[in-house]
């Protein structure tokens, strides 16, 4: 974008500094199309000028294309009744000099802004036109771009089978002369047909493959609508994260394009992905812009301008070609007056145009028999659409219907797990001041809280176990079933022995015929006799920290995790000595490695521990939605990365 820009500035200060009038008129010419995708603004200034130097120059190919410039400036402003009048304007003056090239590039547009104004039966009508007028010059490339146009009038009408035919005889154009950039304008279309058919692999490929081009080639446009489609396929993919990165890159582009319509559109599209990832405030804040943008653009005033100036437009050519019909039928008498002695040509004349008739009649007998041909072989190729419709939609029911199952399966397993935790009411009846945070990177974790009571010891900790989601979640049953073991069946009391019995059986667990599962927890155990209200503390990586008197006191653990590891250094049990109103806070890595902040980076136990001192003094009660609220506004937008747990007990 930066190479581009250059060029915009150079061709302004080229323009600027140039004394010769006439060598402005070329300089604009050229340098127009450059401004387009970023200063459509801009290029109606220039092109006016460029217009009122064509005239004065006597150019009037030239003043013609200027007088396009400023109707497609405007259409990208979406500034649709201004548009249509120059648009209308530079066909006439293009008819007048018979200049079909000139007349084919305006059906074309003129096509376009009815298209994206919801008027697709005469868009079809100016697109078939600029095809016509392209297929008589053979004109492949501009051919492939109309047959791409009538390919999205027709999809847009859900006729999928014509819309693909058109696309692909678009592609394959486009492919056999080496447009690049063409094909990836027809790929990224296509692509949106096999991502509704269930043919993501193919749509991805697609996609990625005109974006890299569009990128390549600095169309701005044609980069956010490719990164839009990829922004939708990964919103239908429920990859809600690649989804909203796509949509935010497009709304970039698209903004920096100055495209009134696509921003509009784009701000719809994403209020919709905000929508179906359940961000609603976020959505309807997306959704109102889309609205204030749309009542500017699209009122019912501008569609009755649009109607008019057709009206209008087509009143004049009308009025004109009347009087051109009766000057010719007045001259057409003179001669016949003047040359009544050539009636013998006349005849001659007569056997020649029936010959020709009867010409045109065998043609048009040849025409029929082949369109009955191509009819059988359109309705074969429909038939074969409809099939792999069909299977299409087969396949999406099932991976449907999968998709519900797991995560039926993944619910069932949360009420699972929910049975292993500590009723809260008994930990609450223990702990008359205490309260423990639980954030669950996913609908399962891998991180737990444990409390057993055993001959009046009172055993809690905090747990993480290795992953998180569905397999963080099944070791974690495997390591609390463990702890339950050690102090229930094994009857230890001391933390450090506990720790050792309970990696012991989790190793057990995780043997298999082929070796070893590499799978275990860090955590902080404490044990808090209710007779001599002592408390021992032993933990596996995770430490714990005692706040007294406003100072913390850091309690280090073994530096090693509990499972099958190739280490052992054993673990140590801490007495704790306390005074009563002091603070003790176990926990997992979560908390201090979340990204957010204004530079996204992680939080840090620094500041973790600064954190802690200054709530220490707040009910604990009130710490729990506290810490909650403080993690949540340092994420921000970015994604939870592991699973939080922390818990508050005051002694």
């Amino acid at each position: 974008m930066a190479d581009q820009k250059g060029k915009i500035d150079s061709i302004i200060q080229v323009f600027q500094n140039s004394e010769d009038d006439a060598n402005k008129v070329d300089i604009l010419f050229d340098g127009i199309p450059y401004l387009m995708n970023t200063e459509p603004d801009t290029v109606i200034y220039f092109a006016t000028k460029g217009a009122l130097l064509a005239s004065k120059y006597n150019r009037p190919n030239k003043k013609v294309r200027f007088v396009a410039f400023i109707g497609d400036a405007y259409f990208r402003l979406a500034k649709y009744s201004e548009a249509l009048e120059h648009l209308f304007n530079a066909t006439e003056m293009a008819e007048e000099m018979g200049n079909d090239d000139e007349v084919a590039y305006l059906a074309n547009t003129i096509g376009s802004l009815y298209r994206v104004t919801g008027k697709w039966d005469e868009a079809e009508t100016y697109y078939k036109k600029a095809l016509n007028l392209r297929a008589l010059h053979k004109d492949t490339a501009a051919m492939a771009s109309c047959y791409n146009n009538i390919g999205i009038v027709n999809m847009l009408r859900s006729d999928y089978d014509i819309g693909m035919h058109q696309w692909g005889m678009s592609l394959q154009m486009r492919v056999a002369i080496g447009d690049s950039l063409g094909a990836a304008t027809t790929m990224s279309n296509m692509a949106m047909y096999y991502r509704d058919i269930g043919e993501t692999t193919l749509a991805l490929d697609y996609l990625n493959r005109a974006r890299r081009i569009k990128t390549e080639a600095g169309d701005l446009i044609g980069e956010a609508l490719a990164c839009d489609n990829l922004g939708e396929l990964y919103m239908k993919l429920k990859d809600f994260k690649k989804g909203e990165e796509f949509y935010l890159l497009a709304l970039e582009k698209i903004i920096e394009s100055k495209s009134n319509h696509y921003i509009s559109s784009e701000y719809e599209h994403i209020a919709n992905f905000y929508k179906m990832s359940g961000d609603f405030e976020k959505a309807l804040n997306y959704l109102e812009i889309h609205q204030e943008l749309e009542a500017e653009i699209l009122n019912e005033s501008t569609l009755n301008n649009m109607s008019a100036i057709k009206s209008e437009h087509e009143a004049e050519k009308a009025r004109m070609t009347i009087e051109n019909l009766e000057m010719s039928a007045e001259m057409a008498r003179e001669k016949e007056l003047a040359k009544s002695e050539r009636d013998s040509i006349l005849f001659v004349g007569l056997i020649i145009i029936l010959f020709v008739v009867l010409v045109f009649a065998g043609f048009a007998v040849w025409k029929f028999l082949q369109k009955k041909k191509d009819n059988r072989i359109i309705s074969k190729q429909k038939a074969e659409v409809e099939e792999q419709r069909r299977v299409a939609e087969f396949q999406k029911d099932v991976l449907f219907e999968k998709n519900r199952e797991i995560m039926d399966s993944i619910n069932y397993a949360q009420r699972l797990q929910s049975a292993i935790l500590p009723d809260l009411d008994e930990y609450n009846e223990v702990f008359k001041e205490a309260f423990i945070l639980y954030l669950p990177k996913d609908v399962i974790a891998g991180d737990f809280y444990w409390m057993q009571r055993v001959n009046g010891k009172t055993f809690f900790a905090i747990a993480d176990c290795t992953g998180h989601g569905v397999p963080g979640a099944m070791v974690s049953v495997v390591c609390s079933n463990a702890l339950d073991r050690a102090v229930k069946e094994f009857k230890l009391s001391d933390p450090s022995d506990i720790l050792t019995k309970t990696s012991e059986l989790v190793e057990a667990n995780f043997l298999n015929r082929e070796g070893e599962v590499k799978d275990g927890m860090d955590i902080a155990l404490c044990c808090m006799d209710d007779k001599t209200k002592s408390l021992k503390y032993a933990g596996a990586n995770n430490n714990l920290y005692l706040i007294s008197e406003g100072e913390l006191i850091e309690f280090k653990a073994g530096k090693q995790p509990i499972g099958a590891f190739d280490y052992d250094f054993g673990f140590e049990t801490h007495e704790v000595t306390y005074k009563e109103g002091d603070a003790i806070y176990l926990f997992t890595d979560g908390y201090a490695d979340q990204f957010g902040g204004e530079k996204g980076k992680k939080l840090k136990y620094s500041n973790f521990k600064r954190l802690l001192l200054e709530q220490v003094s707040t009910a604990m009660s009130d710490q729990e939605s506290i810490f909650a609220n403080t993690i949540t506004e340092w994420r921000g937008d970015l994604e939870q990365v592991d699973d939080i747990c922390l818990m508050g007990v005051r002694l």
